[in-house]
């Protein structure tokens, strides 16, 4: 499991890195803000419910169609309850390096691809069998994917951007048992659609 986030991050790096033009330089392209509903898919990760997550990105632009971003993300979504929880909640964060290709002149309406490769995490918190007694449980991952979207712009500095796409989760070895899952090497893939809205640098 641990080869293909490899492959994804060379992918990213080689999309964001290539030499489009010999004037290529980043500048600062805006802010984004989005939120959404995202699933989960997999066998270790069917008893997890989807849940709403929400996103803030600082974008810089290498040519006028190319952009790369840092991305930060947070959210939730619950699993079955065990003893006497009825649900769980979890915690979930998630950072992000994006690559954002338009396929369109960025000054009207256009659709993008991007790839995103980054860091995971999940947490929770739940009592145990025993009153009194606390489960704590966070597991780090890796997650790697791609989105399709379209940009809509609204003026020359805000764009209404939608999108919907995948991530791999990896968390490896996983100690889940205190929370009725099993503990084994846990991956699986979280998908859904945002909404959200980009501010920046004048586009012509």
């Amino acid at each position: 499991m641990r080869r293909i986030p490899l492959i994804a991050l060379l992918a990213v790096f080689s999309v964001g890195l290539a030499p489009t033009s010999v004037d290529a330089q980043l500048s600062f392209r805006g802010v984004e803000f989005w939120g959404g509903q995202y699933a989960w898919s997999g066998d270790d990760v069917e008893p997890l419910q989807a849940g709403f997550r929400g996103g803030f990105g600082l974008y810089g632009e290498l040519t006028r169609g190319l952009a790369v971003g840092l991305e930060g993300v947070t959210g939730g979504f619950d699993s079955p309850g065990v003893g006497p929880a009825d649900r769980i909640r979890w915690d979930d964060a998630e950072t992000n390096l994006v690559v954002r290709q338009a396929l369109a002149d960025r000054a009207g309406i256009h659709p993008f691809v991007e790839g995103r490769f980054g860091w995971t995490r999940i947490s929770t918190t739940a009592p145990g069998e025993t009153p009194g007694d606390v489960i704590v449980i966070e597991e780090d991952g890796l997650s790697y994917g791609a989105e399709v979207g379209v940009e809509v712009p609204l003026n020359r500095r805000a764009r209404v951007v939608a999108a919907a796409g995948a991530t791999i989760r990896d968390y490896g070895d996983a100690e889940l048992g205190g929370v009725g899952l099993e503990n084994t090497t846990f991956s699986g893939t979280r998908w859904g659609f945002r909404i959200g809205i980009a501010i920046g640098r004048a586009v012509d």
